[in-house]
């Protein structure tokens, strides 16, 4: 999970400065052009990017080793010493691969960083809670076997006839892998999903317009080609990687199929009646039908339609129903950017509504968006935790799982170059200044026009 950790942005793109802290359902809210997709893409590349100690690998583990077939190792007392450089030297790491994750020159980024932030006593802490956690290598070079009891503060090394690469990489991999699970708990086991802002086009498009196809069609149109820019283009995406990465999970949506329904089936059974309608792919062509609900005018059910020829809504809910049916599990993350994309605003409040019974079931969610329907229902749904009674829940037909503790929601306006944290509590939800501001000012307008064309009428 990666609930509770605060990420620190820095020249990244318009973010001048700025901070986020990570929460069970994360909204990301402003103008246009205000870095907010550049701060979800950088946040799924930290996430996805493998932690690397490199240097900082105690070497008395491997120097002890040498002389004995077993150590025990304080690997609090070796973090509280190291934690600063650990997580400066990650940070390092995401924030020069910042080039490669948005497709843009490195120049861009010469003084961005996108890092987390963490202090010694959260560390300590999610040590002495962490879980048993073991390691074994085997190989012909021999075995090495590493064990870190629940609650306690000894990792236990044993080894037999392993030579020194072996320990190495070993220990390596065993503190990569207890650290980065340390630092986003069951991160080993979850998975991240972004679903971009351009899904409807990729829906449309995803078999023309994987990397490869796309980039020998760029050369092919040229007069003279260049073969060390085909080869370097062919090898490498000519887009950001989220996008990069949804092209090519389109594309093998018929292989995921193939692992059966997954833990949020009942979820994606619901996500159909938003959608007014049954999404199929078929296991061995991988095209993908829609069958709506509503029948023809003479009582005939709907033929199944390709997904090409349905509206909008429907594809743009595509992506986030077979993710849900087929790959979501509890303690996974899933990011959207601009979920209201072609949505009717009575459906972008049942989508809010949608998505807080997601965060409910263990489902950590980001949201980029312009929407003021779908915040005022999370509004809703943050003040409802305070009707205790039930009531107004019965009559205004919410749902038990609907209701969101103000705890489990973080809400940011990116704006003027910087990040803001939205206030939330129980008794106002979020104050999203960014669209009372906006109505008033349309509201404002409104009643301007409208009395004095009537007092000019009335003249």
């Amino acid at each position: 999970m990666i609930c509770n950790r605060r990420f620190e942005i820095k020249n990244l793109g318009v973010i001048k400065s700025g901070s986020f802290e990570v929460k069970p359902l994360t909204l990301f809210c402003g103008p246009n052009n205000s870095g907010k997709t550049w701060a979800m893409y950088s946040l799924y590349s930290f996430l996805e990017y493998t932690l690397s100690l490199g240097p900082s690998i105690p070497k008395e583990i491997i120097n002890a080793l040498r002389e004995q077939t077993s150590y025990q190792f304080n690997i609090i007392d070796w973090l509280q010493s190291k934690s600063e450089e650990i997580v400066d030297g990650y940070n390092i790491q995401v924030s020069k691969s910042l080039p490669e994750l948005f497709n843009i020159p490195s120049k861009t980024f010469q003084d961005a960083s996108f890092g987390l932030v963490m202090d010694t006593d959260d560390w300590t802490h999610a040590l002495q809670t962490s879980q048993k956690r073991t390691y074994t290598h085997k190989s012909k070079k021999g075995t090495v076997r590493l064990v870190k009891s629940e609650g306690e503060e000894i990792i236990d090394i044993f080894h037999q006839g392993a030579n020194e690469y072996l320990l190495e990489r070993s220990v390596a991999d065993f503190l990569e892998k207890f650290i980065a699970n340390w630092l986003f708990p069951g991160i080993d086991s979850a998975d991240i999903f972004l679903m971009p802002a351009e899904r409807n086009g990729l829906h449309l498009f995803f078999r023309e317009l994987s990397s490869r196809r796309t980039a020998l069609l760029h050369h092919a149109s040229k007069e003279n080609i260049d073969i060390r820019e085909l080869l370097r283009d062919v090898i490498s995406s000519r887009y950001a990687v989220p996008i990069a990465d949804y092209i090519d999970w389109l594309n093998n949506v018929a292989e995921i199929k193939k692992t059966g329904k997954g833990e949020f089936h009942n979820c994606a059974e619901k996500l159909k009646k938003l959608a007014g309608g049954v999404y199929k792919v078929d296991a061995r062509t991988s095209d993908i039908t829609f069958k709506p609900y509503q029948k023809q005018r003479d009582g005939k059910s709907t033929k199944p339609l390709g997904l090409h020829t349905t509206s909008s809504a429907v594809k743009s809910l595509f992506g986030l129903w077979f993710y849900l049916e087929h790959q979501a599990k509890p303690g996974d993350t899933l990011m959207i950017d601009e979920p209201e994309l072609n949505i009717h605003p009575e459906n972008q409040r049942k989508l809010a509504r949608f998505f807080a019974t997601l965060v409910n079931a263990g489902l950590n969610i980001v949201i980029s968006t312009h929407s003021d329907y779908m915040v005022r229902e999370f509004n809703s749904l943050i003040m409802l935790n305070r009707d205790k009674d039930k009531k107004l829940r019965e009559k205004h037909d919410y749902a038990e799982e609907e209701v969101l503790e103000p705890e489990k929601v973080g809400a940011y306006l990116f704006d003027k170059q910087k990040i803001e944290a939205f206030e939330i509590t129980s008794e106002d939800g979020i104050y999203a200044t960014t669209f009372d501001d906006v109505i008033r000012d349309l509201n404002r307008v409104n009643n301007d026009i409208y009395y004095s064309l009537k007092e000019a009428q009335d003249e």
